[in-house]
This record gives structure tokens, sequence and C-alpha cells, in this order.
């Protein structure tokens, strides 16, 4: 979405606070942040009933955050790469999706065995053999160093797309791949919306060997999507991590629509109050994991299924826009006033 629509979007409103406030309240944010507050309109706080506008940083110091918190940590190819990931977390007995095979160009790697993929019917019958080899007949397709849910396919027992195969094989020739065991997430969480899975996004921030869970936030697909990225039309809720029940709404990006929701679009599903399963196993799955890594703040997406969370990545660089809009603002926040201190 352009400059220009975003600005039709926010005058047209129906919950947009009275102009003289969001001028009155522009002006304050660009004196206390020292800089354009263009971060007031993408944390939605043009609207009512959004939170305290003092309570936000601005993009100059979430960049300060990014630099010195984030990116001085270095790449940490064992959270990036998500073959290296998968095997960190299954040395240690942290629960994370089976790795069925992994491609490099048009070669297949599975069972010790190296497959040339000449065409998209050769990839269509590797695929159906690696379904009937998963537990649940289902697997999942996503880019090895992948982020924001782009390029990943699910297939299915006699469900298998064509044109999905067709798509992946071309993206083959320029991207790697790991085909991995579909996650079957919690029948309560389904019940909210089923299409994707669902994860809840766990910041966990270490200082020497103490994890401290510092917040969390639920993310939910949308119009069909196999995925929960909001890039792909989902929403995200704030988690209350003292009793792991989400809050009151749903929440998308300005360049998305920038809608507040109080129930699932799709579904009519309620957000407020809906407790997570397992909310005791997903902090202690999410602190054994944080351990494993050098990084101090990490985001963990976590599914929830029948038996308990599993953890489908670790983020060294979690959304931290998305992140403090679940918050309420860093500056009001107990934990992460504290982390960043040197910033805000």
């Amino acid at each position: 979405m352009d400059k220009i629509s975003e600005l039709k979007l926010i005058l047209s409103d129906q919950n947009r606070k009275p102009l003289h406030q969001i001028v009155r309240e522009l002006i304050h944010c660009a004196f206390i942040e020292r800089e354009i507050p263009s971060y007031y309109f993408t944390s939605l706080l043009f609207k009512e009933g959004t939170g305290n506008y003092k309570d936000y940083i601005g993009y100059k110091k979430v960049s300060k955050i990014q630099k010195e918190v984030y990116f001085k940590q270095g790449k940490t190819e064992s959270l990036i790469n998500k073959l290296k990931f998968a095997d960190v977390l299954r040395e240690n007995e942290v629960p994370t999706p089976l790795i069925l095979a992994n491609s490099n160009g048009f070669e297949l790697y599975a069972d010790d065995a190296i497959i040339n993929i000449e065409n998209a019917q050769k990839l269509e019958e590797e695929i159906d053999k690696l379904i009937l080899k998963s537990q649940h007949n289902s697997i999942f397709v996503k880019k090895i160093d992948g982020f924001g849910g782009f390029n990943a396919f699910k297939f299915a027992k006699e469900r298998i797309d064509n044109q999905k195969v067709d798509d992946l094989f071309k993206l083959m020739s320029k991207y790697k791949f790991i085909f991995e065991e579909t996650v079957f997430q919690h029948e309560k969480v389904n019940q909210i919306y089923a299409d994707s899975i669902n994860t809840v996004r766990v910041h966990t921030f270490k200082e020497a060997d103490k994890i401290s869970l510092v917040s969390a936030l639920m993310r939910f697909g949308g119009n069909g999507s196999v995925v929960d990225n909001i890039s792909s039309g989902g929403c995200f809720v704030p988690v209350n991590i003292s009793d792991w029940s989400l809050g009151s709404r749903g929440i998308s990006f300005l360049e998305y629509g920038g809608h507040i929701y109080t129930k699932h679009p799709d579904t009519g599903y309620k957000f407020e109050g809906f407790k997570i399963p397992y909310g005791d196993q997903i902090a202690a799955v999410a602190e054994k994991a944080a351990l494993l890594f050098d990084n101090a703040f990490i985001g963990w997406d976590v599914v929830i299924t029948n038996e308990g969370p599993t953890i489908i990545e670790g983020n060294q660089n979690p959304h931290i826009i998305m992140t403090q809009i679940a918050c309420g603002g860093f500056k009001q926040h107990p934990v992460f006033k504290e982390i960043f201190k040197d910033f805000i």
C-alpha cells in the first residue's frame, strides 16, 4: 500500500481519533522522539482505544535496538538455517517438526539418497512418497532460510495441487527447501482458524544463564492462507503470559488495512479470554531452547498440538514493531523498559 492510500485509509477510518487530537499528538511525538513520527500511524495510535501514544518509541530508537541488540549478536547460522536449527533442538530433546528431506537446486536429499528432480512430474512423485512416510499423510515445504511465510507449500494425500507443484519446481532453481511433516495444531486452536498453523510468538531474553520470558503474542492466518504471517493476510493478538490467555484485539498492520478485530474475521471466534492450551509447557520449552543459543533476545514461534508445544522457528530479529504494538509500548512494559533502558 502506498502512502497516499494509507493516508486515505487513515482519514476514512471510522474509529480514528478527532483530527485535532491526532495533530496534537503527532506534534508531541515529534518533540518526544526527535523524529518525524510516522510510527504513530504504523502503530495504529491514530485509532481510539489503542493505548497511550507516550508509551511508544519511534523508529530511531527501534533502529538502535536492532543495531545494538539484534545485529550486534551477529548472524547465528543455527537459527537462520532451518536444517541446523532442527538438529540443535532434536539433539537437546526440544520438540520440533521432523524433517523428511531437503533440496539444493534440483537435487533432493532424502534417506541418505540424492534424487535428481528433472521435472515437475518427478517432484510430484517424490512429494507423494514423502507424504506416505509422514505421520499424518501431510507435509509442509518451506525455504531453508526463509521468513515471512513466503514460498511455503502444504501437500496432503490425494490432495496434491499440480499448480503448487509447478510453482515449487520453478522456485527450486533459486532457493533451497526443507520438506517436513505437517504439524497438526490443537483442536481448540482450530476453532479460531483451522487453515493455517497459528503460532505463539514467545520472546525470551538471556543474561548469562538466566532466561526471562518477556512477552508473547499469537498470530492467526486468514483468507484461506496456510501460513499465519501478517503479510499473508493474518492478524496478531497480544497474549497475557501470566495465564496464557488472549487479549481482546486482533491487529493487522496499516499496510494490510490496519484492522482491529475483536473476533477472527473469517470464523467469528471471539479472541478475548481464550486460554492457550499447555501454557506452562510453552514457557518451559521456550526457556529450554533459549539456553541452546548465544543470542540474548529471541522470538520463538511455537505451535500448540494436542500433545503439547512444538517449536517451529527461532527468530534472532523478531518483528520489533509488532512486538511493541502487542505489549502496548515499550516504555510502560516492565521487562522491555529494563532490557532496552539504554535506548528508551
